[in-house]
């Protein structure tokens, strides 16, 4: 009987973890399943979310953050968002640079997760 007892407990403390562990309650966890396309300005997040600097006018100062390992993101033209642009498990500061305080096109793939917006970086290239 112990023993029976000892395995329904052990059993039922299994399927707590599991429901446990798989609920994502409160959790934003979204990513399109193919490709994506995001337009917006290049810019210095830090100096952006500091003191809202953007523009051509910021484009040398972006550029200098740039170097020093400041990340770069894409303030999206749609939406108004500011994405942090990796590429793959690195910072994308090296393709970004040359744009900085210029509007591009991005294609890649953007997750969302905690609040934070992410672009995993395939190609940019400049646009009007």
């Amino acid at each position: 009987m112990k023993k029976v007892l000892t395995a329904t407990v052990a059993a039922f403390l299994f399927a707590s973890v599991a429901v446990l562990a798989s609920d994502t309650k409160g959790k934003t966890e979204t990513a399109p399943k193919t490709a994506a396309k995001l337009v917006g300005e290049v810019i210095c997040i830090s100096c952006y979310v500091d003191h809202e600097s953007k523009g051509p006018e910021h484009a040398a100062c972006a550029a200098s953050c740039a170097k020093r390992g400041v990340p770069m993101g894409i303030l999206e033209d749609k939406t108004g968002n500011v994405f942090l642009v990796v590429k793959g498990h690195t910072g994308a500061n090296a393709d970004l640079q040359p744009f900085a305080g210029k509007k591009v096109a991005l294609t890649g793939r953007w997750f969302e997760r905690g609040g934070a917006k992410i672009f995993n970086l395939d190609t940019v290239t400049e646009t009007k």
